[in-house]
């Protein structure tokens, strides 16, 4: 699968900010999302999450440790070269990088203004301010032009009060106060994790587009994320046409789970499928990794139900 095909209708690959505590699943949700063919700068949490979660072979997390976002930026020129040579035929497929996963954004952001206060005068806040604000969209638009979907993870900062006494919204956590409220901008949809209403299993969090209130910043310009929504990135996206590729040798998830989806829109009840998906695969004594795969084609199921259904009700709704 190429660029062209995996953005469907959309003229570029997005840039999506996901904000949220930590141990929260962001990291294993970004990863369902992507695979393959992708690149992770994070902490090495996440490689657990790949193993545990997510059954997959730890040699095919590809990893790269950034310093800060001037280092970034080098490393997304260096894969946009590697991806032409890929295209020229000077390398194989398997070569090929479509997505760059950031855990996280708000570490990265600490980097850059340690670096910066070795560079500008301490009393000057505002450019300061202007020269992380640079740093961090460049960064995106970086990745934007090299044809890589971005993902980048935040830890939560909740609305405080600075020290002059303004008061600012909640939003990524950001080394600089002012800008908490200006970075979610910086991306096309900047979306919250959360604790559902409603108990949901296995997994229990959702995102939401407005914060844990409604004093946080959020951004969705793919009028996708409702509140709640499931806690399935990948799903999301692939609601409003982006193709994204499947694990190797995965791809039969998709037809499971837009068969359990096509049995939930019938009327059947997700623990009862569930149940007895885990009886089969218990009778057959099947591999710890297999069980991964199934759990996880079927919670997509589900979740593509709940998104497609969630999406018709917001289309006819006032």
């Amino acid at each position: 699968m190429n660029l062209k095909e995996m953005l469907g209708p959309w003229p570029e690959p997005p840039a999506i900010l996901v904000t949220g505590p930590s141990g929260s699943g962001k990291t294993v949700d970004d990863m369902k999302c992507f695979p393959t063919h992708m690149r992770s700068a994070q902490l090495p949490g996440g490689t657990r999450g790949w193993i545990r979660v997510l059954g997959l072979p730890v040699e095919q997390l590809k990893t790269q440790n950034l310093k800060d976002l001037d280092h970034g930026r080098q490393y997304i020129a260096f894969l946009r070269q590697r991806n032409q040579e890929v295209m020229a035929g000077k390398r194989p497929p398997t070569d090929l990088v479509v997505s760059l996963i950031v855990d996280d954004l708000s570490l990265l952001a600490q980097a850059q203004f340690r670096k910066l206060r070795g560079a500008i005068e301490r009393s000057n806040n505002f450019q300061f301010f202007e020269e992380l604000r640079i740093s961090i969209q460049q960064f995106a638009a970086d990745c934007r032009n090299a044809g890589l979907f971005l993902v980048a993870n935040a830890h939560l900062s909740p609305p405080g009060t600075m020290s002059d006494g303004q008061w600012y919204p909640g939003g990524p956590s950001m080394p600089i106060a002012k800008l908490i409220p200006v970075a979610p901008h910086i991306f096309d949809t900047s979306i919250y994790v959360g604790s559902s209403i409603e108990e949901r299993k296995p997994w229990g969090n959702v995102y939401y587009n407005y914060g844990p209130g409604g004093d946080y910043v959020s951004k969705d310009r793919h009028h996708v994320v409702r509140n709640p929504s499931p806690m399935n990135l990948r799903e999301l996206l692939t609601s409003v046409g982006y193709k994204l590729p499947r694990a190797p040798g995965l791809d039969w998830q998709d037809r499971v789970a837009e068969e359990v989806a096509g049995r939930l829109q019938a009327g059947a009840n997700f623990l009862t499928l569930w149940d007895g998906r885990m009886a089969k695969l218990k009778e057959k004594s099947a591999t710890p990794q297999h069980v991964l795969h199934w759990r996880w084609a079927l919670e997509d199921g589900r979740d593509r139900f709940e998104i497609r259904q969630a999406n018709e009700a917001a289309l006819y709704a006032l």
